[in-house]
């Protein structure tokens, strides 16, 4: 025997499905933008690590040490998580 549902309790079931809708596209949002800025940060990080080779490449040729182009390298091809 099934009543019926109090006015109320209909609006508060709609009311929260709507927040709850709210909140998945904002976090889908945040989550957009959370990648967007891990691959610029690895974009900016990648190019560091490159200015960087060059500087030793350089300066190696002016009598610098080889062990300092191996951790760079070692460096530059970490993979990205």
């Amino acid at each position: 025997m099934a009543g019926k549902v109090p006015e109320t309790i209909l609006k508060k079931r709609r009311r929260n499905d709507e927040w709850a809708a709210k909140q998945a596209a904002a976090a889908a949002e945040a989550a957009k933008k959370a990648k967007a800025n891990r691959q610029l940060a690895f974009k900016k990080a990648q190019a560091y690590a490159t200015e960087y080779l060059k500087q030793v490449r350089s300066s190696m040729s002016c009598g610098g040490t080889a062990a300092a182009v191996d951790v760079v390298l070692f460096l530059c091809s970490r993979r990205r998580r």
